[in-house]
């Protein structure tokens, strides 16, 4: 049995908040990076061809209807499959980039030239020792109509998913050699298989991750004790009770006999430090640069995997099932106009940075026209405006 593992769908959040400028931002960052207006789509106020190395990456679509500071590329599934080496050089080039980036969507496939992960799932079902996660639950499908044609003995799709009315990551098994032959048609993907080692005269099966949205990728909201020194930095409310109850017994047992307590005045002061209580968004931090390793989409699945079904390693056995598991981050929980601020203030520094360098005057003088033209326009919707056009008048 053979397998390989791979992302067949990925699409990147990009926050800037003069999406009209994002695609002059990006050439002007990286001049490998070059778009192509096309009309506007759905949900958003632009969209464009974007390229690398002149070889067309994927869309850029920028200013959301409900953010104007989202913006989304989305990678054609083609290249996942015959250019990975291009596309992580691309990838890298946008983390280089002074704007924040982050995982909106992301579909990881595992592919094997035989159904085991499928024969071992179903047995777990039978025997009633699968074990799914709270609000999720299996689902077989069978199409025996696609695209309007009758298929005899049409495969069966399985779904573990939630039965929630919210979208969370899910999983399911598929034939895939049926689904390229009798719908998609994508056979680049055959080619890779054959490429991969796997054997293509049988057919080869599809165990899936899909993470719908940038949600699915976030964890819970809890209560954190930020630094007063250093915002960044935070203790979780046990932790801080912990120390407290500490700092009593050590001042309990000082009084009593005398005894000095060394760690006492450094206890005191990590309480001093840590007071203002605030909710903090827990999340997986996924590294971008490391989405075309192996290792690493392993990583990926069997995290995100097993917390959904439970006992996944039942299921994949040693194929790819690793210990290791995704780190985390701490994403402070702010109004939208604490964010919107915080955005316009990062990125006038970069946006003067760049005039002053492309039309050749002093970094302050560019800074005072960035400036101009953020506080001329209505406070926190600043996509009105095209900066280039303001420019044009100075």
């Amino acid at each position: 049995m053979n397998t390989t593992i791979t992302i067949d769908k990925l699409i990147l959040n990009l926050y800037y908040p003069l999406y009209e400028d994002l695609p002059r931002f990006l050439l002007q960052a990286n001049n490998s990076i070059s778009t192509d207006e096309m009309t506007d789509i759905r949900d958003f106020k632009k969209a464009f061809i974007i390229s690398y190395r002149g070889q067309e990456i994927g869309f850029l679509n920028t200013g959301f209807h409900l953010n104007s500071t989202l913006n989304q590329i989305v990678i054609f599934n083609e290249l996942f499959y015959t250019s990975k080496p291009l596309l992580k050089r691309f990838v890298r080039a946008l983390k280089c980039i002074d704007i924040k980036i982050d995982v909106s969507s992301i579909e990881v496939a595992l592919d094997c030239d035989s159904d085991i992960h499928a024969k071992r799932y179903t047995s777990l079902m039978k025997s009633e020792k699968l074990v799914l996660a709270k609000n999720y639950i299996s689902q077989f499908i069978k199409r025996d109509y696609i695209n309007n044609k009758f298929i005899k003995n049409a495969p069966k799709t399985i779904y573990v998913k939630s039965n929630t009315k919210s979208k969370k990551s899910s999983l399911r098994f598929e034939n895939k050699t049926a689904e390229i032959l009798l719908k998609s048609s994508k056979y680049y993907i055959t080619d890779y298989h054959s490429k991969m080692g796997l054997d293509t005269t049988k057919d080869i099966y599809r165990f899936e991750l899909v993470i719908p949205n940038a949600d699915s990728l976030n964890l819970s909201i809890n209560p954190f004790y930020i630094s007063n020194e250093d915002a960044s930095k935070s203790i979780t409310s046990y932790k801080r009770d912990v120390l407290v109850k500490t700092l009593d017994d050590m001042e309990l047992r000082s009084k009593g006999c005398l005894v000095f307590e060394p760690n006492a005045l450094k206890t005191r002061m990590t309480l001093d430090e840590y007071t203002s209580l605030r909710n903090v968004k827990t999340r997986y931090d996924i590294d971008i640069t490391r989405l075309f390793d192996d290792d690493y989409l392993c990583i990926i699945f069997s995290t995100f995997g097993s917390s959904i079904i439970q006992n996944l390693k039942a299921i994949l056995k040693n194929n790819i099932y690793t210990n290791e598991i995704l780190k985390t981050k701490k994403i402070s929980m702010e109004t939208r106009e604490k964010r919107q601020t915080k955005l316009i203030v990062n990125h006038k520094i970069g946006m003067a940075d760049h005039l002053s360098k492309e039309r050749n005057i002093s970094f302050d003088e560019a800074l005072r026209w960035v400036t101009e033209f953020v506080m001329g326009v209505e406070q926190y919707d600043i996509d009105v405006t095209d900066l280039s056009r303001f420019l044009e008048t100075k």
